[in-house]
């Protein structure tokens, strides 16, 4: 009977243990997080611009991505960390996504009609058409 409760109090105490283990393990983008955006042509015409207007939520560059893919579908930037991409311009708050701050993608390789999406790990942020 002893081994029996023993049994199961071990048992209990093994998956708590687990549980806080992989909890730990996982960053968790808040369920609100949610970004505008504007995008315009640069003035000489080399880059599209992609101005953050607003952000709701907590959003570390780090853990926010960006894909971009071609008319068709194609994956023309495949998904990225902000912080690891070269164009983006942390202007404000630095390692957190916020108004004010831009992208600039090369009109050279991203031609009109091209969808750029801003991503956390479980959902799409941001969505947008080049034009």
């Amino acid at each position: 009977m002893i081994a029996v409760i023993l049994l199961v109090a071990i048992t209990v105490v093994l998956a708590a243990v687990l549980y806080v283990m992989l909890s730990n393990m996982t960053v968790v983008v808040g369920s609100g997080d949610l970004v505008s955006a504007d995008v315009e042509l640069s003035l000489d015409g080399t880059n599209w611009t992609v101005r953050i207007a607003s952000v709701q939520g907590d959003l570390p560059i780090s853990v926010t991505y960006l894909l971009v893919r071609g008319a068709s579908g194609e994956i023309l930037l495949a998904r990225q960390p902000l912080s690891n991409y070269s164009g983006f311009q942390d202007i404000t708050e630095p390692g957190r996504l916020s108004p004010g701050d831009a992208i600039l993608l090369p009109t050279s390789l991203y031609p009109s009609q091209s969808t750029i999406q801003v991503l956390s790990d479980v959902k799409i942020l941001y969505e947008g058409r080049i034009s």
